[in-house]
């Protein structure tokens, strides 16, 4: 089990090692809990603040990604497009 601070550190090291795990599961946003990463809509903005200043969060739904990507000049990516950047910011 490996554990980060911020989805840009686990894109980034996804990115570097070539590791695929079996199973991600990213922390929600809006509440608290787990959302499969697969299954999760993200928004990218640096208007977002998270732990290591990647700006890259993820929500349950892409309705509740496009409202915060919208009221924060963000961009709305899914995990695979999240996987292809590699943690670019």
């Amino acid at each position: 089990t490996l554990r980060f601070d911020d989805l840009g550190d686990m894109l980034e090291h996804l990115a570097s090692t070539g590791h695929r795990p079996t199973e991600i599961w990213v922390g929600n946003y809006q509440h608290d809990g787990w959302l499969r990463a697969e299954q999760a809509s993200f928004v990218r903005s640096p208007a977002l603040e998270t732990p290591m200043g990647h700006g890259i969060v993820a929500l349950p739904d892409r309705q509740a990604a496009a409202a915060l990507a919208a009221t924060n000049n963000g961009q709305v990516l899914s995990w695979q497009q999240l996987q292809d950047l590699g943690g670019k910011q």
